[in-house]
């Protein structure tokens, strides 16, 4: 961990000082040193010129809260953990339990373990795991910053992860709170921004975090509805609401739609499996292809209607089966089915509105 205080003012101007700082920067970053060193069970707290270094017990967790506020605005925080081996963990949780569970969230949340989940959840593919994860680093609200974990994560272009900037509480586990709300609900009901409303997560202010800040995280606004900025999301405190922003992974996809899409691949295989289980035998014929196509749609028409709402029904839900005779011998041959493709419209949200209107007196 580490905490660094910004370069105070000097009160120079044309040359002249004009008064003299009493408690410069690393005067008050030693003063801090030494009340957070008196916290038990802290672990090793060290002072280098601004930057205050906390390196935490072995099994104990370091939290953070209000480093932002109270006078101590220009404090900025880093979780500077180094990943331990989290992939080869994840790995060996998946060995024992591949479909016991979905979605993984971290109890401690650096750069580097989020960076190494992250890219473990990526490569599970479709159908494969999600990651929710909370972040408080202050380099992610820096537009100069082009190394932070949301522009890392943004480069590589992940769609299966969810970044939650919290400046507010360190161990806040808003990303695990993102994950509880989203996952009780049904695939397609439901989208992220605005609606989730995370109980016992601290939220963040305009104090906390400032519309530029919040604007760096992610540029997306009504008067510009474009996924910009790093790609990142945060929960604040707007208009009076607890609410989210933007639902986004680092590619710029939605996370409800990454959800909705695992959901629909998993579902769809277990149909159709469950199908050809069901019958001694499905014959390789026009009948037996139209067979097929039925469980499609059917799935297709289920992710269209209550309570998943997914699928427009409103537009075409269309399920292409090959004629028998355009199908290779050799597909016929190894008993494979080939050629058969579907096409519907996914559901999306309304999160911002752009009006404009008249007042006639």
């Amino acid at each position: 961990m580490a905490i660094t205080l910004a370069t105070a003012y000097n009160g120079a101007g044309s040359a002249t000082d004009y008064c003299v700082d009493l408690s410069p920067v690393s005067y008050a970053a030693t003063q801090l040193e030494t009340l957070i060193a008196a916290i038990t069970n802290i672990g090793t707290v060290s002072v280098t010129g601004s930057v205050i270094s906390i390196s935490r017990t072995d099994g104990n967790l370091t939290d953070i809260q209000g480093w932002l506020v109270n006078g101590f605005a220009n404090l900025e925080l880093a979780d500077v953990t180094v990943d331990p081996g989290i992939a080869t963990d994840l790995a060996a949780i998946f060995s024992s339990n591949k479909l016991g569970w979905y979605s993984v969230s971290l109890d401690s949340n650096s750069a580097a373990e989020i960076k190494a989940a992250a890219a473990w959840v990526e490569a599970t593919g479709q159908g494969g795991k999600v990651g929710f994860f909370n972040t408080s680093d202050w380099s992610n609200t820096n537009s100069a910053s082009t190394t932070d974990l949301m522009s890392a994560l943004q480069t590589s272009g992940y769609t299966k992860s969810h970044v939650v900037q919290n400046n507010q509480q360190l161990l806040s586990y808003a990303g695990c709170g993102n994950a509880a709300w989203c996952l009780v609900q049904s695939p397609g009901s439901y989208a992220i921004a605005q609606g989730a409303n995370i109980l016992g997560v601290p939220i963040d202010t305009d104090i906390t975090l400032p519309e530029s800040a919040a604007l760096v995280v992610n540029a997306y606004t009504a008067s510009t509805p474009t996924l910009e900025g790093k790609s990142g999301n945060f929960f604040k405190l707007t208009a009076n609401v607890r609410a989210s922003f933007w639902g986004v992974t680092p590619s710029g996809r939605y996370m409800d739609l990454t959800i909705f899409i695992d959901w629909l691949y998993l579902n769809m295989q277990a149909d159709i499996f469950g199908y050809l289980a069901s019958l001694p035998k499905v014959p390789y014929t026009q009948f037996g292809i139209a067979s097929v196509q039925g469980v499609i749609d059917n799935r297709l028409r289920t992710a269209s209607n209550p309570p998943y709402n997914g699928i427009d029904p409103t537009q075409p839900i269309i399920v292409n089966v090959p004629v028998l005779a355009s199908i290779p011998t050799a597909s016929i041959v190894a008993r494979n089915l080939v050629g058969v493709t579907w096409s519907a419209t996914y559901t999306g949200a309304i999160e911002s509105v752009s009006l404009q209107g008249t007042l006639v007196l």
